[in-house]
């Protein structure tokens, strides 16, 4: 995809790329299994990225990895925008 600009990369934990959808983040699940999951960033959690960079994005990312239940994330999950 060529409008796709990684911004960040953390190796086998999360990706934050630029798209023409938003701000896209990747964050790499599992234990055994290992999946991604992908969501488009909501304005408050942009702000966090603005605000704090990498740091800033880390509670979110952890959210998204812990919540194995699929409650609140699964919704929101993007395959579509997986690089």
């Amino acid at each position: 995809m060529a409008d796709r600009v990684t911004l960040h990369d953390e190796t086998w934990s999360w990706r934050l790329d630029q798209t023409a959808e938003g701000l896209v983040l990747g964050v790499l699940c599992g234990t055994v299994g290992v999946y991604n999951r992908t969501v488009v960033l909501q304005p408050h959690e942009a702000e966090m990225w603005e605000k704090g960079g990498p740091a800033g994005l880390e509670p979110l990312v952890e959210a998204i990895r812990n919540d194995v239940a699929n409650t609140e994330f699964a919704a929101r999950d993007r395959p579509d925008l997986r690089p």
